[in-house]
């Protein structure tokens, strides 16, 4: 959500113009903590899961003010006619790239709802950013290092110090729940604070 002191619409940023009303954040969304209590202390994959239900909380984009029009439905999945790439079209107007499959089935469970528009209308969304693994569904590693770290909002990580503690966090089968991040899309990451 938005940090401390800012509304719930971002009225500084320039909007691509488009036909679709901005969306407001849902209840689960206006539910959820303004700061991620996952990203320090003590860590639950399930409660970094349920603080952020949405691409928009992870990645603290706010909605236009209400007069603005967008070039896509904010929330939605969208898809270009003449490619199989899927993207998320976030509450500012803006598309959000999956780097890879699992990170898209870390969020969805299917392309259900995914709208698919003309190469024309796609060509009016500019690109946002990546997405990145929602917290508390995997652990990841990157593919030079062996550390295996949860997720935590924001993309940051924290690195799992023992499999003592990735079995207290995942259950039995925690090394099943890890995949590897190519080091190309490390940047979409922050290290943080280990998780003991």
């Amino acid at each position: 959500m938005p940090p401390a002191g800012r509304s719930f619409t971002d009225t500084t940023s320039t909007f691509p113009p488009g036909s679709n009303d901005p969306v407001g954040y849902s209840d689960a969304e206006k539910a959820a903590p303004a700061a991620d209590p996952y990203v320090s202390g003590s860590y639950s994959a399930g409660g970094a899961e349920a603080a952020t239900p949405t691409i928009d909380v992870d990645k603290r984009i706010l909605p236009p003010p209400p007069d603005k029009k967008l070039p896509c439905v904010g929330g939605s999945l969208i898809k270009s006619s003449d490619d199989r790439a899927v993207y998320y079209c976030g509450k500012d107007g803006r598309r959000y790239v999956f780097p890879n499959p699992h990170v898209y089935s870390s969020w969805f469970s299917d392309f259900t709802g995914v709208k698919v528009i003309t190469p024309e209308e796609m060509a009016k969304v500019p690109i946002g950013g990546n997405v990145a693994y929602k917290p508390g569904v995997r652990m990841v590693k990157i593919q030079t290092d062996p550390k295996v770290y949860a997720i935590a909002r924001d993309g940051n990580l924290r690195w799992v110090k023992s499999e003592a503690s990735a079995k207290r966090l995942y259950g039995a089968d925690w090394n099943k729940m890890i995949d590897d991040v190519p080091d190309a899309f490390f940047f979409n990451y922050k290290i943080g604070e280990a998780i003991e």
